[in-house]
């Protein structure tokens, strides 16, 4: 029950199911199996010296069109959830959100999901190899990345049991993205 299947032969949830499957880790801003409620959540943006530009290896602060593209994705899950943004002018450990840049040659973004922790509600983009993390815009796949993790350092988990890795078989019908 919760699923049927789609063109290709894999399931595809229905609504319910769906938000059970995302929020499986049951971790969120208000404390651990507290769904369904108003969130107000702090965000920021890492900020680091010129020593730190694209391409030295390191973290790297956001851009000014990155920062900007940042709030659109937020804004989008303040359009479909229950939640606030406040923005901090710096990161500090009671910030939710703390977004920043770092530069390796592999890996396109992660972020943490809500803990105690002091990486709880981190999201780093890599801008080395992915020009589109570096210059996002609405619709392509930098923007994507962007709500992507996001969601992530709200408490939404991918939809199957992967981590987007060679290898790993996708469940359901339309991929990791």
């Amino acid at each position: 029950g919760g699923y049927s299947y789609g063109v290709n032969n894999k399931p595809s949830y229905n609504s319910a199911k769906a938000a059970e499957q995302i929020s499986r880790a049951n971790s969120t801003w208000n404390g651990k199996n507290i769904l369904g409620k108003h969130a107000e959540i702090t965000y920021s943006f890492y900020e680091w010296g010129q020593e730190n530009e694209p391409g030295s290896n390191q973290m790297v602060g956001l851009s000014e069109l990155q920062q900007q593209q940042i709030l659109l994705a937020l804004q989008s899950w303040a359009d479909v959830a229950n939640i606030t943004f406040t923005y901090k002018s710096a990161p500090d450990s009671q910030t939710n959100l703390d977004f920043g840049n770092f530069n390796k040659p592999k890996g396109q973004a992660f972020a943490y999901l809500p803990n105690s922790r002091v990486l709880a509600g981190q999201c780093w983009f890599n801008v080395q190899n992915h020009s589109e993390n570096l210059y996002p815009e609405n619709g392509n796949y930098g923007r994507h990345t962007f709500t992507h993790e996001s969601g992530h350092s709200l408490g939404l988990s991918h939809p199957g049991e992967y981590n987007a890795q060679e290898g790993v078989k996708i469940t359901y019908l339309f991929d990791a993205r």
